[in-house]
């Protein structure tokens, strides 16, 4: 069995090499960013390994020996699902790819508010003093006399 990795970002690809290696499978790799440079790249391969190339009803016509086709990622938006279902191929994807990342920069994200709004009320004491106190009154006056 031979698979192509289409297409990549990443810096190499020498751990899919060697995880393919110590299967005993064939990897292939290219930079495909066209139809027609996925059709060439990938003439005798079974198997699809991708991050961006449009996998397309013209390419699977083209390349009727693909059996799956597995993305780098959560989504699938360039491959063309309905096509790879004609066709029986299978699509695959990583859905839990980049989870960490993502949780990691919400809470930064949610540091970085607390930390603006900490600037923020440092500053208005520096321009304002007591404005704290006005503030925190009107919002007891607005929740019926309850502190926030």
């Amino acid at each position: 069995m031979k698979t192509l990795v289409t297409d990549y970002d990443l810096p190499d690809i020498a751990l899919e090499r060697d995880i393919f290696r110590e299967a005993g499978l064939e990897l292939a790799a290219a930079q495909c960013r066209t139809e027609d440079q996925l059709i060439d790249a990938a003439r005798g391969c079974d198997a699809l390994l991708l991050q961006y190339a449009p996998v397309t009803e013209r390419v699977l016509r083209s390349l009727p020996q693909i059996g799956i086709v597995s993305r780098y990622g959560a989504g699938f938006d360039t491959v063309d699902t309905a096509a790879c279902a004609r066709h029986g191929v299978w699509v695959a994807n990583s859905p839990d790819y980049g989870v960490g990342e993502v949780a990691t920069h919400g809470v930064d994200l949610i540091r970085l508010h607390a930390e603006d709004e900490a600037v923020r009320r440092i500053g208005r004491r520096r321009a304002a003093p007591g404005l704290d106190e006005v503030v925190a009154r009107e919002g007891e006056e607005q929740n019926g006399g309850q502190a926030e």
